[in-house]
């Protein structure tokens, strides 16, 4: 019994790290990949903490890459929902977003080109297309102050 116990959470380590190994996770990523494996919770967790201790799997490194690379194209709600999502705390979820040191308002300058020069829209002067613009950046989680800076910028 004890033998097979050991067996499990070295098989458990052994299947965080080959995930790992292609990727990083967050740290509920790998809990529900392991647990649709059929691992017990005491693997899980044995697993999960070793990597923690051994520096293999932190949320905070892996939620600033990932924050990164999200807010070169989507505004900071939108992103502190997707970290909250992968089981970030809110707190957490804000900090890292902070930590991007990304400007929201030339991310959604440049959402808003992109999109007006697909829509060959320049004129945001008739109300109607500057509503439209607007619910399209508020769609991609970018925050309403910022979304009025950079339409009426536009204007």
């Amino acid at each position: 019994m004890i033998d097979e116990m050991r067996e499990e959470l070295d098989r458990a380590y052994e299947k965080v790290i080959y995930y790992l190994g292609n990727r990083d996770y967050f740290e509920l990523e790998l809990r529900l990949k392991l647990y649709k494996k059929d691992f017990s919770e005491e693997a899980v967790n044995y697993a999960i903490n070793k990597v923690k201790s051994e520096g293999y799997l932190d949320d905070y490194r892996y939620g600033l890459v990932y924050s990164k690379r999200y807010l070169l194209k989507e505004g900071g709600l939108k992103v502190i929902s997707r970290l909250i999502e992968k089981g970030l705390s809110p707190e957490v979820a804000g900090d890292l977003i902070e930590d991007a040191e990304i400007d929201e308002r030339e991310v959604a300058k440049a959402v808003l080109s992109k999109k007006m020069n697909e829509t060959l829209t320049s004129d945001l002067s008739d109300p109607k297309k500057w509503q439209k613009m607007a619910r399209y950046l508020k769609n991609r989680g970018f925050r309403d102050n910022i979304i009025i800076e950079v339409l009426n910028n536009l204007r």
